[in-house]
């Protein structure tokens, strides 16, 4: 605003506007006019208002120069829209909100809008009066709020334990380019596999190492049906059952001093021969009439093998189970570790 000489300057400058404040509670929309005050305190009344400028018909034929201070004392989320003579919005004032809006000749410029309840919880305030640019389009919503929202779901997602959520919103670099998937339950997947097969592979070889259990019932001589008993467990803990079908040799021994042999010493011995299987199965042994004590057996899948033996002489016989130089599966090869030897007595 200009001023004619530095006489009315000073004369306008010390001005007190008496009466120039309005304070009211609208119940519908609201026109200014000339006599209005210049500070316009309207609280909405519960909705939306329209707060129209004065123009020529409100007694102001040219608005340069004219100015009115509008502040939204709301009590709820109620905005005061603000129009000029021609009824074109200039500005919008949400809750709390002042604006200063000065006329140019024909209509009004808002100067600025200043406060609002920024700083409040309440729902439709605070930080959904804020807007944001996200030049990144990394959001839908247009204010803070909105985009805290959406943070948050996604922040709430990575404790989910459904398909889609979790470990699948995580995503890895992998530069050693170990995995085949972009994300951490992709990746946990691909290591349980691959552990899976490792331990199947382990477990293979460990039944391929096993120590030997082997006893014999005492009984008559002569013709007789001892029953024996084998049982291979895994050599690693000598308590784990192997958990598939394996063969052995299982081989008698009259001669005294035998009981701790080596190996390499026949343990061929006359007159044991080895008859049905009940659990497992004999894969070749001596005839009944040859007397060579031995058998070649395969046991069930948990390492379990019986069987009855007939021993012709009157003698105490030593039983034990040894690794197999042949047999009729490769699939069922194992190394016996160690085996007890087992004393058998017989007597008329």
């Amino acid at each position: 605003m200009s001023f004619r000489s530095a006489a009315t300057k000073a004369f306008l400058s010390a001005v007190a506007l008496v009466g120039g404040c309005d304070t009211t509670t609208l119940t519908w929309a609201v026109t200014l006019t000339g006599r209005s005050g210049r500070v316009q305190r309207l609280d909405p009344g519960g909705a939306t208002r329209t707060v129209d400028l004065p123009g020529p018909s409100e007694g102001i034929p040219d608005t340069d120069g004219h100015w009115f201070i509008v502040q939204n004392t709301a009590d709820a989320a109620e905005n005061l829209t603000i129009r000029d003579p021609a009824n074109a919005t200039v500005g919008t004032l949400t809750k709390g909100q002042t604006g200063l809006f000065w006329g140019t000749g024909t209509t009004y410029v808002q100067v600025f809008a200043a406060g609002g309840p920024t700083g409040s919880t309440a729902a439709g305030e605070g930080a959904s009066l804020v807007g944001i640019q996200d030049v990144g389009t990394y959001y839908t919503g247009t204010e803070v709020e909105a985009a805290l929202q959406e943070l948050g779901l996604s922040r709430a997602a990575l404790a989910l334990t459904t398909n889609g959520n979790g470990a699948s919103l995580i995503g890895i670099e992998d530069a050693g380019t170990n995995f085949t998937g972009a994300n951490v339950e992709a990746a946990l997947t691909e290591a349980m596999d691959a552990a899976q097969a490792a331990q199947a592979e382990v477990d293979t070889y460990q039944d391929q190492f096993v120590t030997a259990t082997i006893a014999v019932e005492d009984g008559p001589g002569g013709d007789n049906s001892l029953l024996l008993t084998l049982q291979l467990k895994r050599a690693q803990d000598h308590s784990t059952n192997i958990a598939s079908a394996r063969q052995v040799l299982i081989c008698s021994k009259v001669t005294t001093g035998h009981q701790y042999a080596p190996a390499d010493i026949d343990w061929g011995s006359d007159g044991v021969s080895y008859g049905t299987a009940t659990t497992g199965s004999i894969v070749a042994s001596n005839a009944a009439a040859s007397g060579e004590g031995w058998a070649l057996v395969e046991t069930d899948a948990t390492g379990a093998f019986a069987c009855t033996v007939t021993n012709v002489q009157d003698a105490a016989t030593w039983y034990i189970a040894k690794t197999a130089d042949g047999v009729s599966d490769l699939a069922k090869r194992c190394v016996v570790v160690g085996s007890n030897s087992d004393l058998s007595t017989t007597s008329a």
